[in-house]
């Protein structure tokens, strides 16, 4: 009897240490499964984010040359209001005298007025 009975605890060991391998086995397969899913959606996300910046530079590209394109309509425009001839024709509504020539004049000495 002890031959036998030695035998089958010896099977049920056994039996017992299979049935920890598979749980085992079947808890890091279910491991690897979720950080392989964790790893996807993280993968993903960074996809995503990268994407939404590559527009968003896209979008600022147009607007500065919007911008540039609106600034060199404005310097022409600054440029014609500055011209000689433009002043001219709105100073000829204001009713100006026109100046002769200029006499500047020139200090004498160290004179200086004093209160």
């Amino acid at each position: 009897m002890s031959k036998f009975f030695h035998l089958t605890q010896e099977n049920k060991k056994k039996k017992r240490v299979s049935i920890r391998n598979g749980w085992i086995i079947y808890i890091a397969r279910r491991i690897l499964l979720c950080l392989v899913c964790m790893v996807g959606i993280v993968y993903l996300i960074q996809i995503n984010v990268i994407v939404v910046r590559g527009y968003e530079a896209k979008l600022l590209e147009r607007r500065i040359n919007e911008l540039k394109q609106s600034n060199e309509k404005a310097e022409l425009v600054l440029t014609d209001l500055r011209s000689l001839d433009n002043i001219q024709k709105r100073t000829e509504g204001l009713s100006l005298a026109a100046y002769g020539k200029v006499n500047y004049v020139e200090p004498r000495g160290n004179a200086v007025a004093v209160r």
